[in-house]
């Protein structure tokens, strides 16, 4: 750069800077009350705009064409990080995503090249991922053998917890209730012949959809055979052992494929079924517990890229479906690992025009069975989100990862009394909050990167682990509770790509984290095994220490006596004013009459409106109204005695005195 283009390009920069700053700050008023680390990040951002457009001006002008597509993209990339109404443009922030999303596209194409140049120079000498599955015969004893010792560790971390198997409900009172009442309600549907995905028997009488609920179809469909001898709630108890065995069993099928060593993938299968993480969701988040289906995915996915082919392409389809069906997460996080390890894939192999040449068909199979297999539940899902408003939605700026997480045991550790003074002062509540890997991990993994053989073969890993680590961090960087100033690329991803919104809550990406890790640590143990053994045993008792739960919830089974008379009452639907409504769905489970309330995760705002008229009738005892225009039979008053409203003229009551228990 000559002194004549660097001195025009200052000047240019110091003009730019305080005029997108006045425009800015003018359109978004409210940035300048949002704490300093959002300032600080905004004013990076605006420096950085104005030396790219001052040093594109400057060459234009001096010689006489806008010079490099690089450039152009970089100004593209950082116009689109603004909100458009900084152009004057009136465009709502759901439709400013949509356009943002092509732009975005434009912008990475532009400096697509200077990123190739740099990703190929890091990529020297690294291979795609292979797999080495033993034969079906000898895979399938080891399946039972980890399925086995899983269940054992279960057994074993949470004792004397299996007491309580059939004398309470393994779920807390919160979410855990709307977890079982998702599996009576899922037979009930099947039984009446309904769609499972919508539902009269809460807020009657318009009823209410659950695509944006945490519905968990597949573990419910799960349960069915289980309820031929087991009660429901007894069923349930046996879905959480099953999730966690399923868990591990996937993890090691991955590991088994990545290591061909059993031990080693036992390992890994442990430290991902039963991380911290998933324990503090055990209490009531059945659905964020269900990710055992994402190794198996990936494991599809490794051969479907060594191999496309149609028949590996509809399984990995088939695999998306199962993950939508077990959690809205668990699919999202499989399409982010997919979209990462092809992107991988790319990047190493070495004759790519011919792979992607061969890969067209695998790949057109893939894209095919995905739409026809979860198209008709992502669609009316991303649609419903548009319409109807749902309230219930999770904040990112609370639900992000602290940056020293993933090291410091968080409140579900059963030592957690010991780093009381760290998980108390964290943003996260103290179920998404405990997602520390275990020193005893940390450094298994630190011993495998600093083993240069070892290394080449396991970067994916590392790179998957960083990359999630970042994003799980949130919009901003959080240490020990404290916000700095420091934005962060999950806040351009929400902003920029449209549907990354649905992430929702960022520390969720530990699950991934948390699958990587696995999969370090397994190598790692190969690595130690031969080198190290008394290392390895004592990193590994390290581990199975911090991985020691605190108390799973055991929830009483018993009932008010007004759930008991309703059992034995005629149909018709109930307004219940004495209990909270997550209590609601699970008194339903006993009483089976539809309700005016009942707790959803995600609920249309026109049905919360609904529901505090319905409130308000029923306090006013306007009960005219309720039984005659609402058609409610039954109302429970807040001093837990129960109404009888009968269909005659004037809905004359007769008032049932019963106490709530």
């Amino acid at each position: 750069m000559s002194r004549l283009e660097l001195l025009t390009t200052a000047l240019l920069t110091l003009v730019f800077y305080p005029t997108l700053g006045f425009i800015f700050f003018q359109r978004q008023p409210s940035v300048l009350g949002q704490g300093f680390g959002l300032m600080a990040s905004t004013q990076a951002l605006l420096w950085f705009s104005s030396l790219l457009l001052a040093r594109g001006l400057t060459l234009l002008a001096l010689h006489g064409k806008w010079p490099l597509r690089t450039l152009n993209g970089w100004l593209l990339l950082t116009a689109i990080s603004y909100d458009f109404n900084v152009f004057g443009i009136p465009i709502d922030r759901t439709a400013a995503g949509w356009i943002r999303g092509p732009l975005l596209l434009v912008a990475l194409w532009q400096i697509a090249p200077s990123c190739r140049r740099f990703l190929q120079r890091i990529s020297a000498g690294m291979s795609p991922i292979t797999l080495a599955l033993p034969p079906w015969r000898r895979t399938l004893p080891a399946i039972g053998v980890s399925a086995v010792v899983y269940t054992l560790a279960f057994l074993a971390l949470t004792y004397p917890h299996i007491h309580t198997f059939s004398s309470s409900l393994w779920a807390d009172p919160g979410d855990g209730y709307q977890m079982y009442w998702n599996v009576w309600w899922f037979k009930k549907a099947l039984t009446d012949g309904t769609n499972p995905w919508f539902t009269d028997y809460l807020h009657a009488p318009w009823g209410a959809t659950l695509l944006g609920a945490s519905f968990h179809p597949l573990k419910s469909l799960m349960a069915l055979p289980l309820l031929n001898w087991l009660t429901l709630s007894e069923a349930y108890n046996a879905l959480i052992i099953i999730t966690f065995v399923l868990n591990g069993v996937g993890a090691f099928l991955l590991c088994l494929g990545l290591t061909q060593n059993s031990i080693a993938s036992l390992l890994g299968g442990f430290l991902f079924a039963f991380s911290n993480n998933r324990f503090a969701h055990a209490n009531g988040h059945l659905h964020t517990i269900s990710s055992e289906w994402i190794p198996v995915f990936l494991l599809v996915f490794f051969l479907f890229l060594h191999r496309p082919s149609i028949r590996r392409g509809f399984l990995a389809a088939l695999l998306l479906l199962i993950n939508l069906l077990s959690d809205h997460y668990a699919f999202l996080y499989s399409a982010l690992l997919a979209l990462f390890f092809l992107s991988w894939h790319l990047l190493v192999t070495k004759n790519r025009g011919r792979w992607m040449k061969e890969s067209v068909r695998g790949f057109t199979a893939l894209a095919a069975s995905s739409a026809v297999l979860c198209g008709p539940l992502i669609i009316p899902t991303l649609i419903s989100t548009v319409t109807d408003h749902w309230t219930g939605a999770h904040s990112p700026v609370d639900n992000s990862m602290d940056l020293l997480g993933l090291f410091i045991p968080g409140a579900h550790w059963r030592f957690s009394h010991f780093t009381r003074a760290y998980w108390t002062q964290i943003l996260a509540n103290g179920h998404e909050a405990s997602v520390h890997l275990g020193f005893g991990v940390v450094i298994l993994l630190l011993t495998l990167w600093f083993s240069p053989p070892s290394r080449e073969k396991a970067r994916p890993w590392f790179c998957l682990f960083v990359t999630f680590w970042i994003l799980s961090l949130g919009s901003y960087l959080n240490v020990w509770g404290r916000e700095l100033p420091l934005g962060l690329p999950y806040n351009f991803l929400v902003r920029n790509v449209p549907g990354f919104a649905l992430s929702g809550v960022p520390i969720r990406f530990v699950m991934i984290i948390s699958l990587a890790a696995a999969v370090l640590a397994a190598q790692a143990f190969l690595l130690l095994r031969g080198t190290s053994p008394a290392l390895l045993g004592a990193l590994l008792l390290v581990a199975l220490f911090e991985h020691i739960p605190s108390d799973l919830p055991a929830s009483p089974l018993d009932v008010p006596s007004y759930v008991e008379k309703l059992k034995l009452a005629p149909e018709g639907a109930v307004v219940d004013l004495a209990s909270k409504e997550t209590e609601q769905l699970y008194y339903q489970t006993v009483h089976n009459h539809p309700m005016a309330f009942g707790y959803i995760a995600r609920v249309p705002q026109r049905l919360v409106e609904s529901g505090n008229g319905i409130r308000h009738l029923a306090e006013e005892k306007r009960f005219d109204t309720l039984c005659h225009d609402l058609h409610f039979r039954y109302l429970v008053d807040t001093s837990g005695s129960l109404i009888d409203l009968h269909t005659s003229p004037g809905c004359a009551t007769q008032k049932i005195s019963l106490r709530k228990n």
